[in-house]
């Protein structure tokens, strides 16, 4: 079936029936074919699944578990910024 983009706008519902059903619609813009609408296919995945079993893409890393930063200890002999802004404070 051959459709414009005016009679699609206008008959959406009726193509997408259409399409459904089994047929194919090829959408047409100043009589030149734009885009073409066929039915999905059964069982059809997302597109991250796709890609993924195209190898296209990795499956995403598992969650990392909370991090923080180690405590900044201060090499020995140099006092730690608390004890350095008490001696300021006298």
């Amino acid at each position: 079936m051959e459709v414009t983009v005016r009679e699609l706008k206008a008959q959406l519902s009726a193509v997408i029936r259409r399409v459904r059903a089994g047929e194919t619609a090829t959408v047409t813009l100043h009589r030149r074919p734009v885009v073409r609408l066929v039915p999905a296919q059964p069982g059809d995945d997302s597109i991250d699944g796709k890609l993924i079993r195209a190898g296209l893409m990795l499956t995403p890393p598992q969650p990392l578990e909370p991090w923080s930063p180690p405590p900044r200890v201060p090499p020995p002999g140099i006092p730690s910024l608390a004890d350095a802004v008490l001696e300021d404070r006298g």
